[in-house]
């Protein structure tokens, strides 16, 4: 027997739950044809084997380059600075409260696993996972903006 997958009210132009305003706008009839019931995208896999509690995330800091655009070769040591800097990310997991002041904001839609995000400079620690690859887990409010990439 099959468990049964809750559904949720979906945008899917954007591939997203839809938020409080678009549900209500739903609800009275002036919606889009492209919110509707359905089923939520399985979570993405975790591979690093990390798990964040409370409100911590798990993100994969894109690599630092060791070359210019002009071809320059940069020193370790400053690869390792950009490897700190704010920089872009894609957000691997969430823990169970993470977001959760913003969530008090009916129109805030947390980033969900997979998301593009900035990452603050010097957040948190530097992990590695089980798969090898080093990953950062950080405190929820050290994710300083979504990225629409």
């Amino acid at each position: 027997m099959m468990a049964s997958v809750p559904q949720t009210l979906w945008n899917a132009d954007e591939n997203r739950p839809a938020t409080n305003a678009e549900a209500t706008e739903w609800s009275k009839g002036a919606g889009g044809s492209s919110i509707g019931w359905g089923i939520s995208p399985p979570p993405r896999p975790n591979p690093s084997g990390i798990l964040p509690l409370d409100l911590r995330v798990l993100v994969l800091p894109d690599k630092a380059e060791a070359v210019t655009k002009g071809g320059i070769f940069l020193p370790e040591t400053e690869v390792d600075k950009q490897k700190f800097a704010q920089c872009k990310a894609t957000l691997i997991a969430v823990g169970i409260n993470a977001f959760s002041e913003a969530k008090r904001n009916p129109d805030f839609t947390p980033p969900e696993p997979g998301a593009r995000v900035l990452i603050a400079k010097y957040g948190g620690i530097m992990v590695k996972g089980k798969d090898g690859v080093e990953y950062r887990l950080m405190n929820d409010e050290d994710v300083t903006a979504r990225l629409e990439e």
